[in-house]
């Protein structure tokens, strides 16, 4: 079986294609049409030193704040800054799902990402935990320089805006594997029907001679 037999059974089996692809594009919808929009919104903040008195200082600053970004995108997703973001609507809890603050390796920066199924509530709570870090996280590392602490700020660098488009699920995608699996299904049927008619003639050919020689025999 070559090339040019795998072309003629799909062609012959293009009903089927047709049919599985259409399955496989319905099937797509129906998931897209279950599957809750997932949306996200993002802010960022930095860590900054507080007040450097010379370049040495301003250096040193730098990579403290850098140091520093890990323990603040921890402090940050965590009920110490959450807490004050929780409405009746939104408990702690439900915010420590939705929200994860992430510092990229050798930077001050840090991120924080809301995922919710609604796209204000998701741009809401992320500006409303970058607020809130500014104020909290300074006060729980020590903003007022006295020794023995840690004299930083936190800055919010990109507020979140209201994201236009679900992040999940991905609609594009969802249908181009829909279509694919339907595609590679019709074909495999296609190609297994034609290729599965020769032996079938070849079998009832061998039957009605196997018939016709039996018949010769008692005839005999």
């Amino acid at each position: 079986m070559d090339l040019r037999d795998l072309t003629r059974f799909a062609l012959a089996g293009w009903k089927w294609i047709a049919l599985c692809v259409a399955l496989g594009v319905g099937l797509a919808v129906a998931y897209l049409g279950s599957t809750p929009s997932v949306y996200q919104a993002s802010a960022a903040v930095v860590v900054l030193a507080n007040g450097p008195q010379s370049i040495t200082e301003a250096e040193q600053g730098v990579n403290m704040s850098a140091q520093l970004a890990n323990t603040v995108a921890t402090i940050i997703d965590s009920p110490a800054v959450l807490e004050s973001v929780s409405t009746e609507s939104l408990s702690v809890g439900e915010l420590l799902d939705m929200t994860a603050a992430q510092a990229p390796p050798q930077t001050s920066s840090i991120e924080i990402v809301v995922e919710s199924t609604n796209p204000e509530v998701a741009a809401s709570v992320a500006n409303g935990v970058a607020a809130s870090a500014t104020e909290i996280v300074p006060e729980m590392l020590g903003d007022d320089g006295e020794e023995g602490k840690l004299p930083v700020i936190i800055e919010v660098i990109r507020p979140a805006t209201e994201p236009g488009s679900p992040f999940s699920p991905n609609a594009q995608g969802v249908m181009v594997i829909g279509t694919a699996l339907g595609l590679c299904a019709g074909l495999a049927i296609a190609i297994g029907l034609g290729a599965a008619k020769p032996r079938q003639r070849a079998r009832r050919v061998m039957i009605r001679r196997s018939r016709r020689n039996t018949k010769d025999t008692m005839l005999r």
